[in-house]
This record gives C-alpha cells, sequence and structure tokens, in this order.
C-alpha cells in the first residue's frame, strides 16, 4: 500500500502540468479523481491477481510437505474465506492508498500546476524546524497506547489457555502495535539524518549541506518512502530480535521443563489388573542400571475419578492456599541439573536430608478404601519435614524453621499434618509447578519425603503419577531404547532433553533462511520505493541541477550530494526501523517470558542482522541516487534546462 501510494503520489507530481490542462479544457475535479483512483485500482488489480496465485503456491510449497507428513489434505490448508479475506484486504489497501493521492490531484489549483517551477510546500512549525513532527508522535502514541493495551490484556488471558487459538489476532494486534511504534519513532527521523549527515559530512561538506537541505524540502515525499523501509525494516528486525533473543532461551527453558537428560512420566494405578508384576524403578534398573548415571523418582497424587486438594497454611490458620504436592527422594541432587536450582533458603542438601528424615507416622491404613457417608479428619501427631516454594513463602510470610500446617482432602477422608520448612526454593529443573512471584503462588509446588506416599500415610493409597529423572552419561542416546523396552509394558512417556534442543537448532536455522528471503524482498520493495522517489525529486529540481552544472559545479559533486541524501534518507530510516523492532521484540519476549516462565531471562542484541541492515541501507542510498540523476546530469546544462521548462 505505501509503495503504491508512493508510486501514484510522483505519478501525480509529474502530471500535474498535463492534469491542470485537462482542467482549463472543462473537466472537472470528481474526473480527476476518478482517474486517479483508477489507476490505482488497476495496480492493485494486477498486484493481487499476481499475489494471490504466488502465495497459495509458496503455501503448497511450504506447508503441504508438512501437511502430508500428518495425514491432512494439502487442500484444505488455505481456505477459501482465508484467500477472499486477503484479496478483500488488499483491495482495501489498495483503495486506502491511491485515496490521499487522488484527492491531493482533485484539489490542486489549475495555476499551480501550469507553473513551470513547482516548488514544494514549506514544511513549517516550530517543532518541525528543531526536527521533530508532532503530528505523526501524537498519531504514534496514541496508536501504540490503545493496541499496546489491548494486546497486554489478550495475552494475559490466553496465557493461562492455549494461546494458539488467538495467535492470529495476536499476530494483528502486535503488527499493529509495531505500526504505531514506527510512526512514533519516524516523527524522530530528522534527528536520526542529522546524525547522520553528521558522519558523512567530513566526507563532503558541501554535499552534505545540499543534502541536509534538500531533505527538508522534499521530507513530505519522502515521507512514504522512509515509512515503508523503516516498517519493513522493524517487521524484520523484530522477527529476528525474537529468534535471537529467545535462541538463548531454548537450552536452558529445554534444561529446566525436563529437569534432566531424560524424563520418565509413568501412571501408576493400584486397581489396574494388567499392571507388570516387575516395578517400573526395579525394571528400569535391571535393564539399563549400567547405561544410568543416577535416578531419581518423584511421585504427585493421582487426582482423577474423586474429589482431591491439598492447601497450606500457616500454623494458626490465618490464611490458606492451594499447593501442588510432590513426594521426592534421596537421589534427587544427583539426577537433575544442578545449575539450575536456585534456593531463598536452604540448598540442595536440605532436600536430601528431607528424603532422608525419620519415617511418617501412619494412621488408619485402611480409611480411605471404606465407602463412608460422613466426613472423617484424621490428625497426624508428628512433624515432619517440607519444602516450599518461593511464592508460598512470600504470599504466607514464613520461611525456613517456620511450621506450616498441610491438609489434603481425597474424597470424606481429610489428613492434617503439621511441617517444618528446611528449604524455600525458587527455581528447581524438573519441577514446572515450582514458582517464585507472589502473584503465581495458587498452585505452586511443595515438596515432601516420598514415604508420604504409602498406606496411612497423607496420600495414602491413592496411586501416583511416578516421574522418573535419568542422567545418562554423555552422548548416550537411549529414548529410542527405553521405549523399544517398556514402551508396550508400561504406560511411559518419554522426554529426551538434547533431542528436543536438536529439534529447536534446527527449526532456528530454518526460520533464519526464511528471514533472509524476507529481508531480500524488503530491500527490493524499498529500492523500488526509493529509486521512484529520487527521481521524482531529481525532475523537480532539474533546473536548480542546471543552474549548478552551467556555474561550474561537476556532475560527480553533484551526484555525490545526491548520494549522501539517499544514504542518510535510507540509513536513517533503517535506524528507525532497528530501534522500534529490537525495543517491541524485548518487550515482547519479556513480556511473555515474566508471564509463561520464571526463569532468569538473557538478552542478546542482533548484532549480525543490524549490520546488514545498515549496510542494505547505505547501498540502498548510492544504488538509488546514480539510478535516478545519472541520466539527467549526463545532459548540457542548456538541455536540462530547456527540459525543465
Amino acid at each position: 500500500g505505501l509503495l503504491i501510494h508512493s508510486l501514484l503520489s510522483i505519478s501525480v507530481e509529474e502530471r500535474a502540468r498535463a492534469l491542470a490542462i485537462l482542467r482549463t479544457l472543462g473537466a472537472k475535479r470528481r474526473l480527476v479523481f476518478r482517474i486517479v483512483l483508477s489507476e490505482a485500482g488497476l495496480i492493485g488489480l494486477f498486484g493481487i491477481g499476481l499475489g494471490l496465485p504466488a502465495g497459495l503456491a509458496l503455501c503448497r510449497v511450504v506447508v503441504g510437505g508438512r501437511a502430508a507428513r500428518q495425514g491432512v489434505d494439502a487442500e484444505r490448508v488455505v481456505r477459501p474465506s482465508t484467500i477472499a479475506f486477503a484479496g478483500g484486504l488488499g483491495a482495501l489497501a489498495v483503495l486506502a492508498s491511491g485515496l490521499v493521492p487522488a484527492i491531493r490531484s482533485a484539489g490542486a489549483r489549475i495555476v499551480e500546476g501550469l507553473s513551470p517551477v513547482r516548488m514544494p510546500a514549506p514544511a513549517g512549525g516550530w517543532s518541525r524546524d528543531r526536527g521533530l513532527d508532532r503530528r505523526l508522535a501524537i498519531v504514534g502514541a496514541v496508536v501504540t497506547g490503545l493496541v499496546g493495551v489491548t494486546t497486554w490484556a489478550l495475552v494475559t488471558v490466553l496465557a493461562s489457555r492455549d494461546p494458539s487459538t488467538g495467535a492470529l489476532l495476536v499476530g494483528g494486534l502486535v503488527l499493529t502495535l509495531l505500526g504505531g511504534l514506527t510512526l512514533t519513532a519516524t516523527a524522530f527521523q530528522p534527528l536520526f539524518e542529522r546524525a547522520v549527515l553528521l558522519v558523512l559530512s567530513p566526507l563532503a561538506s558541501i554535499g552534505a549541506g545540499f543534502a541536509r537541505q534538500n531533505l527538508g524540502r522534499f521530507r513530505r515525499r519522502n515521507a512514504s518512502t522512509s515509512l515503508l523501509f523503516s516498517l519493513s525494516v522493524a517487521v524484520v528486525v523484530l522477527v529476528g530480535s525474537i529468534w535471537t533473543l529467545q535462541g538463548g532461551q531454548i537450552v536452558a527453558l529445554s534444561r529446566h521443563m525436563n529437569g534432566s537428560d531424560l524424563r520418565i512420566e509413568l501412571r501408576e494405578r493400584p486397581d489396574d489388573l494388567l499392571a507388570p508384576s516387575t516395578p517400573f524403578s526395579r525394571a528400569l534398573e535391571d535393564r539399563f542400571g549400567d547405561r544410568l548415571d543416577a535416578v531419581s523418582r518423584v511421585l504427585r497424587p493421582r487426582e482423577e475419578g474423586v474429589v482431591f486438594s491439598a492447601t497450606l497454611s500457616d500454623v494458626v490458620l490465618f490464611d490458606r492456599i492451594g499447593a501442588s504436592c510432590h513426594g521426592v527422594d534421596r537421589d534427587l541432587g544427583s539426577a537433575i541439573f544442578p545449575d539450575g536450582a536456585s534456593f531463598a533458603g536452604g540448598d540442595l542438601a536440605d532436600l536430601a536430608r528431607l528424603a532422608e528424615g525419620p519415617d511418617p507416622v501412619a494412621i488408619e491404613p485402611e480409611a480411605e478404601r471404606v465407602e463412608r457417608t460422613r466426613r472423617r479428619v484424621l490428625l497426624h501427631p508428628d512433624v515432619g519435614p517440607i519444602a516450599i516454594s518461593a511464592a508460598i513463602g512470600e504470599r504466607l510470610q514464613i520461611g525456613v524453621g517456620d511450621q506450616v500446617h498441610l491438609t489434603v482432602v481425597r474424597g470424606r477422608i481429610e489428613r492434617e499434618k503439621r511441617f517444618e520448612v528446611v528449604a524455600v526454593v525458587r527455581r528447581l529443573p524438573g519441577f514446572r509447578r515450582v514458582r517464585n512471584s507472589p502473584e503465581r503462588a495458587w498452585g505452586a509446588a511443595v515438596l515432601v519425603s516420598d514415604r508420604e506416599f504409602g498406606p496411612g500415610h497423607l496420600f495414602s493409597a491413592t496411586g501416583a503419577v511416578s516421574t522418573y529423572l535419568v542422567r545418562t552419561p554423555e552422548a548416550t542416546p537411549l529414548a529410542h531404547d527405553l521405549w523399544e523396552a517398556f514402551g508396550e509394558t508400561y504406560r511411559v512417556s518419554i522426554e529426551d532433553t538434547q533431542a528436543e534442543i536438536e529439534r529447536a537448532e534446527k527449526w532456528i536455522v530454518r526460520s533464519q533462511i526464511v528471514l533472509s528471503a524476507v529481508l531480500v524482498l524488503v530491500v527490493a520493495l524499498a529500492f523500488l520505493g526509493l529509486v521512484a522517489s529520487m527521481y521524482s525529486s531529481v525532475l523537480e529540481r532539474s533546473r536548480e541541477l542546471a543552474i549548478l552544472k552551467a556555474l561550474g559545479m561537476r556532475s560527480r559533486r553533484i551526484l555525490a550530494s545526491l548520494a549522501i541524501e539517499g544514504v542518510a534518507l535510507m540509513t536513517a530510516s533503517g535506524l528507525v526501523g532497528i530501534a522500534t523492532g529490537y525495543v517491541l521484540a524485548l518487550v515482547l519476549v519479556r513480556w511473555i517470558h515474566d508471564l509463561l516462565s520464571e526463569l532468569p531471562a538473557r538478552y542478546e542484541f542482533p548484532w549480525l542482522l543490524v549490520a546488514s541492515v545498515v549496510a542494505w541501507s547505505v547501498v540502498l542510498g548510492l544504488v538509488g541516487a546514480w539510478a535516478s540523476a545519472r541520466r539527467l546530469l549526463a545532459r548540457p546544462p542548456a538541455e536540462m534546462l530547456r527540459r525543465a521548462e
């Protein structure tokens, strides 16, 4: 749309005299309006006619293979409604891009069109003289504020559910937010241009002076070109920055979520008649014991099919909060990645002592097996050790050495027991519910001894979901062998941390290839817009360029001035796009990261991508200036003056 707007604006400027003559012959304003708008429609019709088939072909090539592997009909990947939506959106963009040039051409005065020397209207205004455009800044700030609040509310709601249902809407809002930020940043583009000219002035001081003057004169004409390039660069830098920022998080996230080299989940039910006679832990040790470094078993209650709840409170029962309970053994510290653990109080040794403590007292082992019509409360007299999430400690204002009250309700049986806090955990690899933020305290994890899972204890006869955290020697692939050995016998799911990291790295490489192709397309579109804009401005300045040549200024110095102008315009636009894209990527990554994860964030600046954008900006400015002015400057001054009449 911006490219069509730029081309039509240049076309209207070049045909201002012809349109004025048409008006003197009796044509009305609405005829001129329809002519320009029809040209926009023809350009858009041609673009939509080429773009839709090309997009469908690209979609079939990119998505068709994956759809075929998943057993999905590739013809159904793109629905007719999607094609209609894309065509309608393109038509709307064409109409919007041609509306302003059509109104401007219909409203132009005949005298101005017939004038042999047409100067652009002065920018005016104290803010523009100082290098700022208040209108762009205000409009951009309003759009950024409105869409930013909407995006924040939507992402916050979707964070607790499946975010894929609103992916399209969120993507549209993010792009709109990016547009608002780009408009706001474009208001400060003159400051970037001055900085670039300050760097280039030692190379050609006279050319830099001419470039500064012409950039101010033709700011309105260059606005569409610079905005097109800035917005395109911002989109590329946004995507590239997100990949770069998240690239360092992939390894940490996979290691944290799985907790060990292998994560094996096993659902154990005491009433399962088809369960193997050999426990999984013993079978694992017998078959693969010589290929394992450490194995730790983590238990959590099975909550399906019965009313179940676990609440934690201070000893006076002043405040209660829901908790997710886990039973750990003494081998936990050697089975997880220790560098990912973080404690507000205590350490991994305290977790081992928690598991090795005295045996908990059992009360009425058969209580849960008897059908009851009334609720019954069982109080355990002993005090056991417990480790709590830092989020719960912050919420209940408790720490190491304090006592807490744990209540477990299963059906009509309620068991209560006091525990002493031996550790406060901020992060623990493999435990996805260990949380640090007090806003996410509800449902956070607490750790007790795995001996609390047994008849007569807090989690007696409930069955359990067992998670085995397995450390293996380096370069020892076991996931496939484990699945071949236990996949049909035991109900297990196996997650291989190294395999997940390798898949993610391959995806990043493919994404970078796509990003490079997109960057080339952006550069090509920006080049067309720049050449059209500079060619129009050179034609309009052909009279003054002829006078400069007549006064003795060489063509190469004039061309150097135009080159500095083009380099300053495109480099400043590129810097605006870089700043906008990276800042938005930083905000989104930090924001979503804080919503979905509490891992420490590690941010990296995409130096290679930024260097590529700056280099392409300089090349675009140089080539655009040479392509737009070389033929005109090759003519004698007299011919240039005659053509300017």
